[in-house]
C-alpha cells in the first residue's frame, strides 16, 4: 500500500478536511482598489503585513465605535431623549416663556 493514504472516509476524508478548512480559516476578500491601496500604504509606514495592518486597523476602528456607542443606561436615556424631542411642540409659547421670564431675561 505504498504512496496511498488510508482513510476510515469513503472519500479519504476529503469533504471534512475541506469543512474543517472552512470552519478554521476565516478569509477576507475586498476587491476596491482603493481599500487594497489605502491597506497596502498602511502596512508600509507600519512596516507589517497586509494582514497585520488590516487587522490592527479594524481592531481600533471597532474599540473606538464600541467607546462611541452608548450602552445599558445612556443608552436607554439616548432612546428617551430621541422620542421626545420626535414629539410635536404643543405649546406655543418660547422656553422663556415657559419658565417664566419676559423679554429682558427677568422673572415676570
Amino acid at each position: 500500500m505504498r504512496g496511498r493514504r488510508l482513510s476510515l472516509w469513503p472519500d479519504g476524508g476529503r469533504k471534512l478536511s475541506a469543512a474543517f478548512y472552512h470552519l478554521a480559516a476565516m478569509h477576507l476578500n475586498i476587491k476596491n482598489d482603493e481599500a487594497h491601496r489605502l491597506a497596502t500604504e498602511l502596512a508600509a509606514l507600519r512596516g507589517e503585513s497586509l494582514t497585520a495592518a488590516v487587522t490592527a486597523a479594524l481592531r481600533a476602528q471597532l474599540e473606538a465605535e464600541r467607546l462611541r456607542a452608548p450602552t445599558g443606561v445612556a443608552a436607554r436615556l439616548m432612546a428617551i431623549g430621541r422620542r421626545y424631542a420626535a414629539l410635536e411642540d404643543a405649546d406655543g409659547r418660547t422656553p422663556d416663556e415657559i419658565i417664566g421670564f419676559d423679554e429682558t431675561g427677568s422673572p415676570a
